[in-house]
Parts: C-alpha cells; structure tokens; sequence
C-alpha cells in the first residue's frame, strides 16, 4: 500500500465509525457487521500480514493506554464473575460489554499502527474527521428539509420531531459527536487558506445550528467550553474575531426563532432540578451510581449492570421514569468498574493533557505551527470531552468514542516524537 493509499485508510477510520450501521450493514447470527468493523478488521488482518512488529508502546501515553484496557479488561472478566455471585447479575451481557472495551482497545492499537511511520498520517486522521461531520452533516440537513429520519431504535418512537438524529439513532449521541468534531474542523480552519478558509467558515458556522437541532444541552456547553478555550489560547489572535462571533450568535438566534422548543428546553434547565424533567433524571442517574459506587465498596457493581443493579432493592436506586442507563461516561465506568479503573482512566487521560501542555510549550519556542496546532486541538477536545461525554444513555459501546481517544492518542504519539526536532513551519516531520 502506497503513503497516498494509508493516508485515504486513514481517514477512512473515523468517516466509517461515524455512519455507522448504516454503511454496508450485514448481519450475522448473534452479531452485526457493518463498513467500520469490517474496515478494522480487514485493517488488523493487514498488519498481521505485513509481519511488522506490532507498535504497543511508541510514547509513555500508548504504553499507558495498553496497559489502562489490560486491567480495564482483567478487572471487568473478574467482576462478570463475582457480580454474578453476589447480585445474580447476567454473565453474558457482561461479557458483551467486555468484549466492546477489548473492541475499543483494539481500534486504538489499529489506528496507531496505521499513522506511525506516515508521512502527515495525522493530517489524514483530521480530515478523516471533517469527512465524518460533513457526511452525517448531510443526513442532518436532510433531516431538516424533509423532516424525516433513518430508520432506528430511537427514531421509531419519536418524541421531538424537530431533533436532528442523523447516522447516530439519537440526537443525544449525535450531539456529542458535534462536540468532538469541533476541535478539528478548528484545526483544519487554522491550516486552510483562501478558498478552503471560507468554506471551513461556512462548516464551522453549520455545526452549532446542527448542535442547537439536536436539543443536546450538554454538549452545547461543551462547544462552548471549547470555543472559549480556543479563544484563550489564542489572545493575540485576533484578526476574525469580530466576524466568527456575531456569525455564531446570529445563526443560533435564528435557529432559536424557527425552533421554539429548542429554546424552551434550553431556558427550562433550573426548572427540571426542582420540579422534574431530564435534568431531574440525569441527577437521580447520577446519584444512583454513586450509590451503586459505594455498595459495592469501590470495586463498582461490573459490566454492564448498572440497569440491572436499579432494580437491587438493597442500593435504594432514586427514581428515573423508567431510564436505567447512566447517560454519563464517568459514572458508567466507575459505577461498573471501580474506583481503581476510573482512576486509571483518568490518569491517562491526564497524561494526554500534560503531553499536549508541554508539546504546545515546546512548539511556541520552535515557532512550530503545525505541532502547536496538534497540541491545542488535544487539549481543547479533552475540555469538550468532560461534558459530551455525559451526553450519551451509554458510551463504552459506541466505537466513535473509541476512535476519538485513539486520535488523540495518536497526535500525542506523533508530537512526542517530534520533540526535539527542528523546527518547519510548511512541512510536518514524522506522522504529523
């Protein structure tokens, strides 16, 4: 395969996990493969095929990585069993959950053999990235002009017409998925120039409308949260500020007029707290996973069981109108997994954090735009991330999610090994 085919392969990896099951589906008895999983594996039987050692350990964030989902995946077999014990929870649902960890560990160890060694390997992983916002950004406008949906668990029973859902089922999911994207269509903005500037500017005007259509809240905050961060940043940067801002504010203005409902969820949050709502249910869902969190003395109630331990009579689960997931990823894992794996999790996310900071450091000494660019993108995201990622009923299953801290991973990867390296302000070393 040529640098031009790897970096199309590249890129491919997040576009394919952001449609979905939408692309190519085939099912098979007991399981479900569709365009992404059969690029992954046919990604993974390649780099097999090719007898080349297998990169587990190229900076201290990969090697922290690998070893977080080798205890992530030796805890979580171990709470299948005993949990099965304890509160008779299903061993098969647990192991299902299980294996999509191993899943996400694995399109990690995939995505990062595919960059290393390629020449701007993380420059296709971006516009992998903007190919995917464009491309479910076309089901969503569709959406809005027809006022239709694919086909979905979700859309079957819809309860809010003008939400947008796009590839991913539910506007929840396609609200975090926003967020994500943000950063790097931010990024590619900063590269561009002339022509591919402006439509960058049209993209980036676009993703907060698409944002507001799906009703999500938090992520709404989390896109706010990234913006600003970007801002900071970026204080002597300044030239287009007085244009983005008031493009932004009118374009959610209008979308507010068209769409009362949508600015009536928005203004109804105090409310939900106090007299009942989403906001209500999140809290409650949150509360019973700390309650599940301590029953269990810290060592978390196992995969897949925070549904199951709401019916536990002994944890006095507070009530959520019938919604058993945790809708947030913090508490997904540390009510199931423990504290132990939570605070493994977050370690490395920290340690992506700091690599970005001194990355970013390094890059203003070197005048190095492209490594700074790759650097704030990370820690922008992170920020973002803490919100989304309690956008979703349940996260650990769903592979953009995965892809997303493998790409970050992967541009921490390529920026400790440009350490060191001589500055270049047109043309990135090693895999950025």
């Amino acid at each position: 395969m040529d640098q031009w085919g790897k970096r199309t392969v590249i890129a491919a990896v997040p576009l394919t996990a952001a449609l979905g099951f939408y692309l190519m589906p085939f099912p098979l008895p007991g399981f479900y493969l569709f365009g992404f999983r059969l690029l992954i594996c046919t990604l993974l039987f390649y780099l097999l095929w090719r007898k080349e050692r297998i990169v587990l350990n190229g900076s201290r964030e990969t090697g922290l990585f690998f070893r977080v989902g080798m205890a992530w995946l030796v805890w979580g077999t171990l709470s299948v069993v005993w949990s099965s014990f304890l509160w008779n929870f299903q061993v098969r649902a647990g192991l299902v959950e299980i294996a999509s960890v191993g899943a996400g560990f694995l399109y990690g160890m995939v995505l990062l053999n595919l960059v290393v060694g390629v020449p701007r390997g993380i420059d296709a992983l971006r516009v992998g990235w903007v190919l995917a916002f464009i491309a479910t950004g076309m089901v969503a406008l569709w959406e809005i002009a027809s006022g239709n949906h694919l086909t979905g668990y979700a859309t079957d029973n819809l309860s809010i017409e003008t939400a947008v859902y796009s590839t991913f089922v539910n506007p929840n999911n396609y609200a975090a998925f926003l967020a994500l994207c943000f950063p790097f269509l931010f990024w590619s903005f900063r590269l561009a120039r002339g022509v591919k500037r402006a439509a960058f500017v049209l993209l980036l005007v676009i993703l907060p409308v698409l944002m507001f259509m799906t009703l999500g809240r938090l992520s709404l905050l989390a896109l706010a949260i990234e913006y600003c961060l970007f801002l900071m940043l970026n204080l002597k940067w300044s030239s287009w500020r007085g244009v983005a801002i008031p493009v932004f504010s009118v374009i959610l203005m209008t979308s507010v007029a068209e769409y009362d409902s949508i600015l009536a969820k928005v203004l109804n949050v105090p409310l939900e707290f106090d007299s009942g709502g989403s906001g209500e249910i999140r809290l409650n869902l949150l509360r019973n996973g700390l309650k599940f969190l301590a029953a269990s003395y810290g060592a978390g109630v196992g995969p897949a069981n925070y549904q199951s331990a709401t019916n536990v009579v002994a944890f006095k689960s507070l009530p959520t109108e019938g919604i058993a997931s945790p809708h947030n990823f913090w508490i997904e894992i540390s009510s199931q997994y423990g504290l132990i794996i939570f605070g493994a999790f977050l370690w490395w996310l920290g340690r992506l954090a700091v690599c970005a900071w001194r990355s970013r450091r390094e890059a203003l000494l070197k005048q190095d735009l492209h490594a700074r660019l790759a650097a704030e993108t990370v820690l922008v995201a992170l920020a973002g991330y803490g919100f989304a990622a309690c956008e979703n009923s349940s996260y650990i299953a769903q592979q953009i999610n995965w892809i997303f801290l493998a790409s970050l991973l992967v541009i921490c990867t390529g920026l400790s090994g440009r350490s060191g390296s001589r500055s270049n302000r047109s043309e990135p070393g090693g895999i950025l």
